[in-house]
């Protein structure tokens, strides 16, 4: 018998004197009478270095089975229990990290035996850091992780090379699993889990259904299906998540899902998702006031046409820093999609395509984007999309956006319901090209500049204190289009009204201004200025055309004409004619 250096705090002034046994075997054979035992494990393996610990004889346990760890029963039926001080290590139960790129022990039964003592206890579980370039081999799904005292493996490295990790492996003939699952109220969770280098069909870790769980560092890699996959998380925060060379045309290489409930109140500060195959991000458009900060998502391979490669929903959720490229990104996509959610810094990189799906009454609000590619709207969406500042490239077929100070390359209005010029608003803002993909696109624009205005838009468009320029010299042709221009607006380029109709106030032509073909359904105030010549407009308009009391000037006025017109009991009188 003799003293044990530090390990006599964890025991009782009777107990400080044992027996050194080796290994658990040694334990398991023992006779004495002693009721404290230390076994001192054995050089060379890293496993068997590992197993050290004190054990006492528990007189009130008949029961226990030996589940090679913390229980140990002896040849006469005893129930030795290991004094456990924090977590319990899984080298305890045999489990040996010995698997390199290649595959070592198989561990998922030593695991599994871990894992079910902590469930029981409500222990953490530890995974000490091996040599480099070694890892915890597995072969089928571990059961899932409850406990609260938290689950931390000591190394997290880049991949299965850095050594370290969880590594799944699928069995000759095997059927698809997911490796680590982490359920209930873990205080502390650091993960790392890879697939063999083959990228088998396997998911590398699920949470289902978390509350109030911290996450310092989870790190998945190498999976044929998801890597990162939470259903119903809760009140938790996540500190760094990294998921690389994960997705599938089915599975998301990370999401977060509703599965029959929200995920809500949750916070994630550092999302990276890199190098995923067809399904990147998918954040659910149900998500619930949970918080997203430096979502970097870069070199994601293999977008399926007509699918979405990244969605970032959430109703009143709020993502700050969000950065998304694809190593091919002609059919890539991403999706906004949600109510009162808002992205401040949205970076989307070469030309993938940004979507937006706004719910009814609600909005989705991007604060100084830079979209490299096209912005369009999801069909059907019937909320309102917010821009503040940023940059866009280009627009397709968009309706229901509301842009302050963004400058937008090539600007595209779809279908508005009703020709509504409230739909879309636009101020302040810098627009290049304009056009409009269907006869009923309309806009209002208020201060800000249009470099080349086209033929302006087929259903209508509202100019307030507007620069319209026509840099490509084109006369601007109103074919069936309505424009009001109203407030220091300013049209620098010759204007010509074919079955068309203006109303002008306080507005300046700069060039010449003429009508066609049509009748003659035009308005102009006091205010309105025209630098250059005047040919078959600006005269009475037609009967029909405005309300009662409705003033227009005559272009045309010259001695002995009336000054205008004002529309009187539906007819149009003339007003103070020029001497």
């Amino acid at each position: 018998m003799q003293a044990l250096p530090n390990q006599s705090a964890a025991l009782s002034a009777s107990e400080s004197t044992c027996v050194l046994l080796q290994d658990y075997a040694a334990l398991r054979d023992y006779t004495g009478t002693a009721n404290v035992v230390y076994v001192t494990g054995s050089m060379g393996a890293f496993s068997a270095s590992q197993i050290s610990g004190v054990f006492q004889f528990d007189a009130a346990d008949a029961t226990s089975a030996d589940n090679g760890g913390t229980i140990v029963v002896d040849a006469a039926g005893r129930r030795w229990r290991r004094h456990i001080s924090d977590m319990v290590n899984v080298c305890w139960f045999g489990a040996s990290p010995d698997g390199g790129i290649g595959y070592g022990t198989d561990n998922t039964d030593l695991i599994s035996n871990a894992i079910n003592f902590c469930n029981a206890t409500n222990l953490g579980i530890f995974f000490p850091a091996p040599a480099d370039g070694n890892n915890y081999s597995i072969s089928g799904p571990l059961p899932s992780f409850s406990s609260a005292g938290g689950w931390v493996q000591e190394r997290i490295g880049y991949d299965y090379a850095s050594g370290g990790c969880i590594l799944a492996k699928m069995p000759a003939g095997g059927s698809p699993y997911t490796a680590v699952t982490i359920t209930g109220s873990p205080t502390r969770v650091s993960v790392f889990v890879s697939c063999t280098p083959d990228k088998p069909n396997i998911g590398c870790l699920l949470f289902e259904n978390p509350a109030r769980l911290n996450a310092e560092r989870v790190r998945v890699a190498h999976s044929g299906s998801f890597g990162v996959k939470m259903n119903k998380v809760w009140d938790s925060v996540f500190h760094d998540i990294s998921v690389e060379l994960c997705g599938s045309a089915l599975d998301y290489a990370f999401s977060m899902n509703d599965d029959g409930d929200t995920c809500n109140m949750t916070h994630i500060l550092r999302l990276q998702v890199e190098q995923s195959t067809t399904k990147a991000i998918y954040i659910s458009p149900n998500a619930l006031s949970c918080v997203f900060d430096n979502v970097h998502a870069e070199r994601q391979n293999s977008p399926e046409s007509g699918g979405n490669m990244f969605v970032f929903g959430g109703n009143r959720c709020q993502y700050n820093c969000v950065r998304i490229d694809s190593f091919d990104s002609s059919n890539a996509r991403a999706l906004i999609a949600g109510a009162n959610t808002s992205i401040i810094g949205y970076l989307c990189e070469q030309s993938i395509t940004t979507l937006y799906d706004v719910q009814q009454n609600s909005t989705l609000t991007l604060v100084s984007p830079e979209i490299q590619g096209t912005l369009r709207t999801q069909t059907n969406q019937t909320g309102k999309l917010i821009l503040v500042g940023g940059i866009v490239q280009a627009t397709s077929e968009i309706q229901g956006i509301q842009c302050s100070a963004t400058t937008i390359n090539n600007l595209d209005i779809g279908y508005t319901p009703n020709a509504d010029v409230s739909r879309n608003v636009f101020r302040d803002c810098r627009v290049g090209a304009l056009t409009g993909n269907s006869s009923f696109a309309a806009a209002s624009f208020f201060g800000g500049e249009i470099a080349n205005p086209g033929n302006f838009l087929a259903g209508k468009t509202l100019l307030d204190g507007v620069i319209a320029r026509q840099y490509s010299g084109d006369t601007i042709t109103l074919g069936y289009r309505s424009l009001v221009a109203r407030n220091g607006t300013r049209i620098e380029a010759p204007l010509n009204v074919d079955f068309g109709g203006i109303q002008a106030d306080d507005t300046t032509f700069a060039s010449n201004l003429s009508q066609t073909a049509g009748p003659n359904i035009s308005r102009f105030n006091d205010g309105v200025i025209v630098l250059g010549n005047v040919s078959g407009i600006g005269g009475q308009p037609d009967a029909s055309a405005f309300s009662e009391g409705s003033y227009t000037r005559n272009l045309a006025a010259a001695a002995g004409s009336p000054r205008g017109w004002m529309k009187i009991s539906g007819a149009w009188r003339s007003v103070g004619n020029l001497a």
